[in-house]
């Protein structure tokens, strides 16, 4: 969940949020969810189509660049 109301209670699938609404009223509760991307990505069982558009993509980090490059100048010999 992303910034706002905490939940009362939370489940493994539901969270439930308490809310005061007097009698014959109506009340709203905004809740932000947000989903985190996430991806890891191990050089060993990429091809190389695939580092390259990772590279493209700005997407590797400076350790990654640098393994991918040792293990390209290794498959060139």
């Amino acid at each position: 969940m992303a910034e706002g109301p905490k939940p009362e209670e939370t489940s493994a699938s539901f969270y439930r949020f308490r809310v005061g609404v007097d009698p014959e009223r109506t009340a709203e509760l905004s809740v932000e969810e947000y989903h985190p991307q996430e991806s890891s990505y191990q050089l060993t069982n990429l091809n190389n189509d695939q580092v390259v558009f990772l590279s493209q993509q700005g997407r590797m980090t400076p350790a990654m660049q640098l393994v991918s490059t040792a293990s390209s100048i290794k498959r060139t010999r």
